[in-house]
Order: structure tokens, then sequence, then C-alpha cells
């Protein structure tokens, strides 16, 4: 059920891409932020929770309008870090990285069109790399696959009538149910806040 409608965001994107009679074309950036990993468990005490660490995103799209289109992204989420007494001692360090494809969405409020509001929702094909120590023994975990992406965002373009290539932006996102519990035994889900900015090749209000 999962992957099916994964696949049909991906197609619904692609679409959007192959019907814009209207586009304003391509745009680029870059943005840096928090990643926070949520309800990490082991099973046991845990007395070091390290759950965030800094995110960088660099990103490419295409407006089939001016609020609309389709944006993919290379993003790194960091490590998160646990250290405990459970089963004699342990330590378990966890590493996501991946590439996001999501339909994105906004509008200007009011009569203005320098500040926007957006949203987003996509698909995120993820790797995750565990390292877990109990009692001196190393374990090595490799986790792939492919979940869904949400977000929220506002963007403050640099021209007063929002007719400047360059804006700048500040953005939540949430990745769901990254990890195998089947194969490392750690499926979490992700959120990252940050700033970032990006340049529009064309743009037309």
């Amino acid at each position: 059920m999962t992957s099916a409608i994964c696949r049909a965001i991906l197609l619904g994107s692609l679409l959007l891409i192959a019907s814009g009679a209207s586009a304003q074309g391509f745009f680029v950036g870059g943005a840096l932020g928090q990643a926070r990993q949520d309800d990490y468990d082991v099973g046991g005490p845990v007395t070091v929770r390290d759950d965030s660490d800094t995110s960088y995103r660099l990103f490419g799209g295409y407006l089939i309008s001016p609020m609309q289109g389709v944006i993919l992204s290379v993003i790194d989420l960091g490590t998160a870090r646990y250290e405990g007494p459970a089963f004699g001692g342990f330590t378990d360090a966890l590493s996501a990285d991946g590439v996001d494809i999501s339909y994105i969405a906004g509008l200007t409020p009011g009569a203005q069109q320098r500040v926007s509001l957006f949203g987003t929702l996509g698909v995120f094909v993820w790797d995750q790399d565990v390292r877990y120590i109990e009692q001196g023994t190393l374990y090595k975990y490799g986790d792939s696959g492919t979940s869904f992406s949400f977000g929220l965002g506002t963007e403050i373009n640099f021209a007063k009538g929002g007719s400047s290539a360059w804006a700048v932006h500040v953005e939540w996102q949430a990745f769901k149910n990254v990890g195998q519990e089947e194969n490392s035994g750690h499926e979490y889900d992700r959120q990252v806040f940050s700033i970032g900015a990006d340049y529009r090749f064309r743009r037309q209000r």
C-alpha cells in the first residue's frame, strides 16, 4: 500500500513537469539546519540521548507555475547517538541520508508578492547506517528503503514585488519510518528545521 502511494506521488510529480504549459523554469538552492530523530528505544535504560545533528540539503526543481512544481533534494540527516547501561553497556550511532522528490505548492497571502507560504509532499529514498556496540562487540547494519516526506515553510523574496531571482526560506520537513526494524532494529521518524536560499532561473509573478 505504502509503495503504491509513493509511486503515485512520483508519477504525479513527473506528469506535472510534462504538462507545464505556463512553466516558470528551473530553480536550485541549498539549506542548512538541524535534524532530529524521534522516539529512540533500545529496550533498556538510556543515559545519553544525542537526538540532534547538523543537516544539509542541496536541491533543484522545476516550476510549472509561480507557486507549483517539483523539487528533487539530496539530504543528509546527520547522526543520532545514544549510550546507556542496558545489556552490560552499549553505544549506538544511527546515520541517515537520501534523495527526496516532492510536489511543492504555495500561496502569497494578500496583495503583497514578497512573502510566500508553501507545503511539500513527497517520496524519500533513504539509507541508514547503524553502528551498535555492546560489551565491546561492534555490530554494523545497513538499512535502505522508501517512505513519505512532508513539510511546511515560508519564503521571502529579495525584491519588494517578488521579482528577484533570489529568495530565502525557512522550512520544517518530516521523514517517516526511516530504518528497517526487521534488519537493524531501528526504524524512526526524523524531522529537520532548516534555513536556506534558492535561485530561480526565470521568475514571473
